[in-house]
C-alpha cells in the first residue's frame, strides 16, 4: 500500500472513530430550551428554580440608562438565551449549560454571551457552578464530558458578511470533577471546518491555547 494511500485510510479512520465519539456523547444530550426574545424563558427543566435565580441576581457589572456604572441582571438585558441539559458517559450526576446572549451595556450595540454551568449530584437540587463569558453568539453541537463541556459556534470567514458567518469552530469549557478548577473557554485545534480560513477583521477569536475567559467553580 502507498503512503498517501495509508495516509488516506489513517484519516478515514480517525473521521469514524471521531463520528462514533460524537455520536455516543450526543446521546448523553437531553432536554434544550430557548428563548428567542428574553432570558427567563429558559428556566425550565429541573434546574428551572436555579436558572431563574442566577438570571435574575444583580450579578453582573453594566452601564445604566444613565451611562453610569451600576449592577444589573442578565435578565434585564438579555437578547436571548438556550439552555442544554445532559451528562457525561459514566458520570451519574446532571449537568445544564445555559448560554446567554445579553447587552452589559444596554445604550450601545455591543451583545455578549455569558455561560453558566449547573450540576445535580444524584438526589440532590441542581446548583451553580459558576459562569464564563462565553465565545461565539450561538452554541450548538453540546457535548457534555467529565472535565469538560463542548460546543460549535459560527465565525466570519474572508468574503463572508456579518450576518451570514459560514466558518465553524469548537470551543471547550474545561474543568476537573473534583474539585472544581478555574473555568477555561479554549478554542478547540483546528478542524476542516476552519483551517487556514481568514476571519473577518474585528470580529477577533483567540489562537489555540488562548483563553478568553476565567471563572471559578464553588
Amino acid at each position: 500500500m502507498s503512503h498517501a494511500a495509508m495516509n488516506l485510510k489513517r484519516y478515514g479512520l480517525a473521521t469514524l472513530g471521531l463520528m462514533l465519539a460524537i455520536a455516543t456523547a450526543r446521546a448523553e444530550v437531553g432536554e434544550h430550551y430557548a428563548d428567542t426574545d428574553d432570558a427567563l424563558g429558559v428556566a425550565r427543566g429541573p434546574a428551572a428554580a436555579e436558572i431563574r435565580a442566577a438570571l435574575t441576581a444583580r450579578a453582573q457589572a453594566c452601564t445604566g440608562m444613565d451611562f453610569k456604572p451600576t449592577r444589573c441582571a442578565l435578565a434585564v438585558n438579555a437578547v436571548n438565551a438556550d439552555v442544554h441539559y445532559g451528562s457525561a458517559e459514566g458520570d451519574s450526576r446532571k449537568l445544564a449549560l445555559v448560554s446567554v446572549r445579553w447587552q452589559s451595556d444596554p445604550t450601545g450595540n455591543v451583545v455578549e454571551a455569558k455561560g453558566l454551568v449547573f450540576v445535580a449530584e444524584p438526589g440532590a437540587a441542581f446548583r451553580l457552578l459558576g459562569e464564563t463569558d462565553l465565545i461565539g453568539e450561538s452554541l450548538r453541537d453540546i457535548v457534555f464530558e467529565r472535565q469538560r463541556i463542548t460546543y460549535a459556534t459560527d465565525y466570519l470567514r474572508g468574503g463572508d458578511s456579518r450576518g451570514n458567518p459560514t466558518g465553524q469552530r469548537r470551543y471547550e469549557i474545561r474543568r476537573v470533577v473534583t474539585p472544581y478548577s478555574p473555568v477555561v473557554v479554549d478554542r478547540l485545534p483546528p478542524t476542516r471546518f476552519d483551517h487556514r480560513q481568514p476571519q473577518t477583521p474585528g470580529r477577533s477569536t483567540p489562537a489555540p491555547g488562548i483563553c478568553s475567559s476565567r471563572a471559578t467553580f464553588a
